[in-house]
């Protein structure tokens, strides 16, 4: 190929570039009311945010367990880690699985091998860190559940290391119906307010690459299963 032709080739391409990018990044105008207008999940109810949630957590293949009370969490936490084959579970230490839950004590009454941050830092780093890669189940609470997207959010903080939602691969987490925001807009409002942590972690279903010629494969890069237990009260 002349230099010429490859110069005419480069030209015709950088040009359908541009005409690309003029058609697809354009300002619209914003529909009324306000200027959010119609972007973002729109329901209003609790329930209809619970809906909400569980439909798009399904879509980003995930799955979705509503309980009307904290104690009944046991009864689905089980089977999960029953079918997945997990005996080595960690988990958070947080209120949520504080009494009358007493997820700790429930766990090891079915011989499960339980490992749990105790005092904010686990033990010490070292065998934290062998136990934690050893884990084939991480159990956390959550900051928020986005209704719009299916996304879990949590944040880093020494009873919630990062590692209990990203190393094993099997993640269940455990939330309130309270805890669910409308989408990300709102959840930016109320996040505006706290005290920011070392690090945010936006889950949206089980991990997934398609790095490698165009193929999904989910559980590469983190968990391979995601569950959310959702509880009424």
């Amino acid at each position: 190929m002349s230099a010429h032709a490859a110069n005419d080739r480069r030209t015709h391409m950088l040009a359908r570039i541009r005409e690309a990018v003029r058609q697809g990044n354009h300002y619209g105008v914003a529909p009324e009311p306000g200027p959010r207008g119609s972007l973002g999940y729109q329901g209003t109810g609790a329930d209809d945010r619970v809906e909400a949630f569980a439909r798009s957590l399904r879509r980003a293949g995930g799955h979705f367990h509503r309980i009307r009370a904290i104690s009944d969490a046991p009864r689905v936490i089980i089977p999960i880690l029953e079918n997945a084959h997990a005996r080595r579970v960690g988990i958070s230490a947080e209120p949520i699985f504080e009494e009358p839950l007493f997820l700790a004590k429930r766990l090891r009454a079915f011989g499960l091998e339980l490992w749990q941050v105790t005092d904010g830092r686990g033990t010490h780093a070292t065998a934290a860190k062998d136990a934690l890669f050893a884990l084939e189940a991480g159990i956390t609470g959550v900051e928020a559940l986005i209704a719009e997207t299916g996304t879990i959010v949590l944040a880093a903080k020494p009873e919630r290391p990062r590692s209990l939602s990203l190393l094993p691969p099997l993640f269940i987490a455990l939330a309130r119906t309270e805890q669910i925001v409308p989408d990300l807009f709102d959840w930016f409002a109320l996040a505006a307010s706290t005290q920011l942590p070392s690090a945010w972690t936006f889950i949206t279903g089980p991990s997934k690459t398609g790095d490698i010629e165009l193929t999904l494969v989910t559980g590469v890069h983190g968990p391979g299963e995601v569950h959310v237990i959702v509880c009424e009260t």
